[in-house]
């Protein structure tokens, strides 16, 4: 189970998300939106070789015990959402 919180103030976002952590656009001290993404992309491309190895790991689904999960059931969204009952 999650919650979303929507905060109508950036003070208020700071009680669950430290503003030192937050981008320059948001108030915060960890770069801009362009320079964060610009140092994730770099640490994709470092990790590159890794990934490309993890490609060929799959995991042998005929050996898991019990029936397959039917996620549509699992989190009850089969069906026709014109029939949608909301508790």
């Amino acid at each position: 189970m999650f919650q979303i919180f929507i905060h109508k103030e950036l003070k208020d976002l700071y009680k669950y998300v430290p503003q030192e952590m937050m981008p320059k656009e948001y108030g915060g001290q960890c770069g801009t939106m362009e320079e964060l993404q610009d140092q994730w992309t770099q640490k994709l491309i470092d990790y590159r070789e890794w990934f490309q190895s993890q490609e060929s790991v799959k995991a042998n689904e005929s050996l898991r015990p019990g029936k397959p999960t039917n996620y549509d059931e699992l989190f009850g969204i089969d069906g026709s959402f014109r029939q949608l009952a909301i508790d």
